[in-house]
């Protein structure tokens, strides 16, 4: 009997052919000469993932659980999300949470006993306990209907939802009082809000459409401070990542990621993204929906999308950054700033930049590209787990 589509298990690939082993020799080669190359401005680019150095392939976006044991995988179906055991290979179970369709999200609680499946169709997030596979509760408000992110706090005791709506507003759900309340919008014209929590939890960055960060304490409400988009330029923030001291990675608009360190307000680093200029310049056309009915001008040569996300290694040590019609998945030394791998998107070339997420013990990153596929890489094989 064939499987329904939402019960098809995540592709695996095989064992290495003689060939494939060849294969892993010159990756090997290339990461070990990756940080000279990168030093003389050369592009590391490799157009075959080697043997086993990618895992798996999901249907949509994953979460790690904190053990790193369990992926949580939005099957794009019904609300379906899959529990994948990562030592295994296979599914476990699938959670279905009716009221949380449309666009799910997924993301465990820093202690792993609960599961957050978020609809940004909704506004609504269900509750799951892990170890039961019983839903617990649903966290539901008009007012969060529009938003484009879940996050909890690194104590579990808050979730916060990102806006994307024109009000800008982010809603913080006290998880175990069910009690919401709202931090204002600072004047988003448009697109979806990003943020994140720091390590200790005292601050949550909130990107605005001005390109600036701001930054929150969370219990109290007050916006403690606020960093200032250092290409000043209308572009606006795409991801925003904490690591470890202090530090904060901005993916902007523009095509590059930025380091700040939040204590001092310092800018420390910019990392600016290689990017395929002849495939973005092709995706310029006069259909593009610049320049029609509004007597504007048409699209320049350079015009295209330049998002960048950035996310730190588990110890901080690497930054993974992706940015639209990029040649891959970009890995950095953050204490060198050096680039010392990248990881070639099997599905090709994007249009928008993929998403990306260490396992907590830095061996594995989930990639979510434009597709709408997760590839699931091996960092072992590549000596880079941090």
């Amino acid at each position: 009997m064939s499987k329904r589509p939402s019960e098809q298990l995540p592709r695996v690939l095989a064992a290495p052919s003689p060939r494939d082993r060849w294969v892993a020799v010159v990756w090997a080669a290339a990461v070990v000469l990756a940080p000279a190359l990168a030093a003389a401005c050369v592009i590391v680019v490799l157009h075959r993932p080697p043997p086993r150095g990618l895992v798996a392939t999901f249907p949509g976006p994953v979460a790690f659980s904190p053990d790193g044991r369990a992926l949580a995988v939005s099957s794009g179906s019904g609300g379906d999300v899959w529990l994948w055991d990562v030592a295994t290979q296979s599914r476990v179970a699938t959670l279905t949470s009716p009221r949380c369709t449309g666009d799910e999200q997924v993301a465990f609680s820093p202690d792993g006993t609960t599961l957050a499946v978020f609809s940004s169709t909704s506004g609504t997030t269900c509750l799951w306990d892990v170890a039961t596979r019983r839903q617990t509760a649903t966290l539901a408000s008009r007012r969060c209907v529009g938003s484009t992110q879940a996050l909890f706090s690194p104590d579990g005791k808050t979730l916060a939802l990102l806006s994307g709506t024109p009000a800008g507003s982010t809603c913080v759900w006290d998880v175990a009082a069910r009690r919401l309340a709202i931090l204002p919008g600072l004047g988003r014209a448009s697109g979806a809000s990003v943020g994140a929590f720091s390590p200790n939890g005292t601050t949550l960055a909130v990107s605005a459409a001005d390109g600036n960060v701001y930054l929150w304490d969370p219990a109290t409400g007050r916006r403690t401070g606020t960093l200032t988009d250092p290409s000043d330029s209308d572009g606006g923030v795409y991801s925003l990542a904490f690591g470890r001291h202090g530090l904060l990675a901005v993916g902007d608009e523009n095509g590059c990621a930025y380091l700040w360190d939040v204590a001092t307000g310092r800018l420390t680093a910019t990392l600016s993204q290689p990017m395929n200029q002849a495939q973005g310049n092709a995706s310029i056309t006069k259909h593009s929906g610049m320049g029609i009915g509004d007597g504007g001008p048409f699209p320049e040569p350079g015009d295209f999308a330049q998002n960048v996300t950035a996310t730190f290694s588990p110890g901080g040590k690497i930054l993974a950054a992706d940015v639209s019609f990029g040649y891959g998945t970009y890995l950095y030394d953050v204490a060198t700033r050096k680039r010392v791998a990248t990881l070639t998107d099997p599905g090709g070339g994007g249009s928008q930049p993929a998403l990306v997420a260490f396992s907590p013990d830095g061996t594995l990153m989930a990639v979510l590209d434009n597709n709408g596929r997760t590839y699931l890489w091996s960092l072992p094989r590549l000596s880079l787990a941090a």
